[in-house]
């Protein structure tokens, strides 16, 4: 009894934020940290070509910073626990080694980064008066709705004050406010680490060098 309430306390004790888990099972170590929200107008004033490699877009646009690729090898022992991945032996390049029963998986936070580049990509098309293709078009009611899922899952409380609490209308930008978040670095370097590339021509999987980086990610 005594052990047990001994046990009791010294959980009762931890701090919140060991609360938060910083371990990954497919990624590692992903420590949080805080972070202030502040307008990047690298990400508003560029139209990113990472995702369609559109002809006039900006080769060097910092969404290709944050958009190594779209998928993952997941390879070992957590590799063998799943069940739906591309498999990287039989898809793989063979200038390529392959471990037995790797396979190449989407990250959900990769897709929202596509979606979002997507539709960044699709205004600066409107502004531009450019016409929007049936791929765009029929692809703006799949990212809306995942992206409102992923709002909804994370469910950041974080609370935001109001640009001028005096005047109206009451609102707020939500800019110069600290949040709780995953330190961004490490979470890029993991899926780096681990990034693969489509080569859909040729119906094959390379992981992420400097010589595949015109290829589909």
């Amino acid at each position: 009894m005594v052990l047990v309430i001994i046990i009791i306390i010294a959980f009762a004790r931890r701090p919140a934020s060991s609360c938060t888990p910083e371990t990954d099972i497919y990624f590692g170590d992903i420590p949080y940290k805080d972070v202030v929200w502040t307008k990047d107008t690298r990400f508003t004033d560029t139209q990113p070509k990472v995702f369609y490699n559109e002809s006039g877009a900006d080769e060097r646009s910092a969404w290709s910073e944050i958009y190594p690729s779209g998928w993952v090898e997941v390879q070992g022992t957590s590799a063998r626990k799943l069940v739906g991945g591309a498999p990287l032996e039989y898809w793989g390049s063979e200038l390529e080694e392959w471990e037995a029963g790797s396979q190449a998986w989407a990250t959900t936070l990769m897709h929202q980064i596509h979606c979002l580049g997507m539709m960044k990509s699709s205004w600066h098309k409107i502004e531009s008066g450019e016409p929007i293709n049936n791929r765009r078009h029929g692809h703006f009611p799949h990212c809306i709705e995942y992206l409102r899922q992923a709002v909804m899952c994370q469910a950041d409380l974080t609370l935001e004050p109001a640009m001028d609490p005096m005047h109206w209308p009451i609102g707020t930008s939500g800019w110069d406010v600290t949040h709780r978040c995953k330190d961004w670095d490490a979470v890029l370097d993991a899926v780096k680490q681990r990034a693969v590339l489509r080569d859909n021509e040729n119906q094959r999987w390379y992981r992420m060098t400097p010589r595949s980086s015109s290829l589909q990610r």
